[in-house]
């Protein structure tokens, strides 16, 4: 694991490193591996179609500006988890993006048309959270993180308090309309990728996926406090210049 010593493990359930050659090996492929431990190796898909199982696996475009990422072109670039992650009252995700689009992204999500669950992503520019308890709810941050420039953004929920933060400072904190629990196993999306799996072929959206660059993913099945936001965010800003 790159950096393992400093990044912390506690409750790690996804660990996805571009820069590292565990992650994604030098002679490429449609593989991301995990290397949390938990073998939730991501499988990329980047042809569209009216199913996703209905094309060959591909993945984004890759760079190594950052040592190793992967730019996501917003049209049909993501990927997909060997295995779900169970998340209930306690979970954070982070990730190092850079982008400058301006739409309503996916990073994560359940990957499903149905039944609805959550999903964290960009929309104008700042970071927002999507989750459905008896109706939608969502809610976003307020910083702009699409000025082209690498952010690390992290959402950390415990119960019905989220708190988003932006290069290990806090951005936003905020009382949630309910305590929702849920999957996650799309990267790069939302849930249109997948809604063939709800409704059918021919039921694939792509208007939701990523449109940016994507050079790490953490997700943590607990509730990580500011000072592991800020040592993860230590253990990782020189490789993206901050």
């Amino acid at each position: 694991m790159r950096n393992g010593p400093q990044i912390v493990t506690r409750n790690m359930a996804l660990f996805l490193d571009a820069a590292d050659t565990i992650n994604y090996p030098a002679s490429g492929g449609a593989i991301w591996y995990d290397s949390s431990g938990n073998n939730r190796h991501v499988t990329f898909y980047n042809a569209g179609g009216t199913t996703y199982s209905s094309v060959a696996a591909g993945p984004p475009t890759r760079g190594t500006t950052k040592v190793g990422e992967f730019t996501f072109d917003g049209v049909n670039d993501w990927g997909r988890m060997a295995s779900t992650i169970s998340v209930g009252s306690d979970v954070t995700v982070s990730a190092w993006i850079k982008q400058t689009d301006t739409l309503d992204r996916g990073l994560l999500s359940h990957c499903n048309g149905g039944p609805v669950g959550l999903g964290y992503g960009i929309n104008a520019g700042k970071m927002h959270y999507k989750y459905y308890t008896t109706s939608w709810q969502t809610t976003s941050g307020t910083t702009s993180v699409n000025d082209g420039n690498w952010k690390n953004v992290v959402w950390a929920k415990t119960g019905t308090t989220m708190v988003m933060y932006v290069n290990g400072a806090q951005d936003f904190s905020t009382t949630l309309t309910g305590d929702k629990s849920s999957t996650l196993v799309s990267i790069g999306s939302y849930w249109g990728p997948c809604n063939s799996e709800s409704y059918g072929a021919g039921t694939d959206s792509y208007g939701s996926v990523f449109a940016g660059t994507l050079g790490s993913m953490m997700i943590h099945t607990a509730y990580l406090s500011a000072t592991e936001v800020q040592q993860n965010f230590n253990a990782l800003r020189g490789r993206f210049g901050i």
